[in-house]
């Protein structure tokens, strides 16, 4: 058992057990870049997922953040989800990041920016589009997707266009209070009552918002995840800002997750029509 593994309840220990048999499969049936730099930090790393054919131009890329808490987590947990991300075609990039008490908020979100500055500068090298980016994540990495779409300045601070994010897919996601286990990280949960609006969450910032949203959830989860769910999309329509939802009614908070292995996954659907976008993918030379 992993130190990480130690601090979950059973039920997550088996979740972050199939995850890693699943990625570990799911790599035959993509090219994979593992451990690529994106900072010093041993949590700052990278892994990309890539089409087998070699030949494909302007694709689309998914930076995908995993969840835990805050406090645990790895981006070997979401490998699994690459097959049928990148059979759009598409690239799909699971990041790591600091974990907090390691660190505080918000540096795990400041990670991800880093990490997608890295793909803008970098990732036309691999066949994607620097100008067709989008991230997402599960639970908390939910979380940090969200923060990362509307908190612009941040973005302008870890030199990205305002405007480089083009979606924004939250899986099974709290847009409210960070939900970190007091008995890990004591001095990093927040103080305000259950039901209050955290000034640092995305409810608190979705007035600003301009990406278009996807938000979906477990029928079978945490109460607290559908209702600022509901909360977050009714937030952004008042806004103005493109928002789409769904529930999958039989799925709880870890299976939710797990069944973005299969290509016909409702999430998985919708987040290819998403980021296909009615574009042409560019192809150079014979095919593979």
């Amino acid at each position: 058992m992993t130190d990480a593994a130690a601090t979950m309840n059973p039920l997550a220990e088996r979740y972050a057990e199939e995850c890693l048999k699943l990625s570990a499969a799911a790599a035959s049936h993509v090219r994979v870049l593992r451990d690529v730099a994106y900072g010093t930090d041993p949590r700052q790393r990278l892994d990309i997922f890539l089409p087998r054919r070699t030949d494909l131009r302007d694709l689309p890329v998914l930076l995908f953040m995993h969840g835990g808490a805050w406090t645990h987590g790895t981006k070997d947990w979401c490998g699994f989800m690459a097959p049928p991300i990148a059979s759009l075609p598409a690239i799909f990039v699971s990041v790591g990041y600091r974990l907090i008490p390691a660190v505080a908020f918000p540096a795990p979100v400041l990670d991800c920016i880093a990490a997608l500055r890295w793909i803008a500068e970098h990732i036309v090298e691999h066949g994607g589009s620097p100008h067709r980016l989008f991230v997402g994540g599960h639970s908390a990495g939910g979380q940090i997707a969200a923060l990362m779409a509307l908190r612009k300045d941040w973005l302008a601070q870890g030199g990205l266009q305002m405007d480089a994010i083009k979606g924004c897919f939250c899986l099974a996601t709290t847009h409210n209070r960070r939900m970190i286990n007091p008995a890990i990280a004591p001095d990093h949960v927040q103080p305000e009552p259950p039901d209050a609006i955290a000034a640092d969450s995305p409810l608190a910032m979705a007035t600003g918002a301009t990406v278009p949203f996807f938000i979906a959830w477990g029928g079978r989860d945490d109460e607290r995840l559908e209702r600022t769910g509901r909360q977050m999309i009714a937030a952004l329509t008042t806004t103005g800002c493109e928002v789409r939802s769904l529930v999958l009614p039989e799925c709880d908070h870890f299976g939710v997750h797990l069944n973005t292995q299969h290509g016909d996954d409702a999430w998985v659907r919708q987040v290819c029509i998403l980021m296909a976008a009615d574009r042409s993918v560019q192809r150079t030379g014979a095919r593979h």
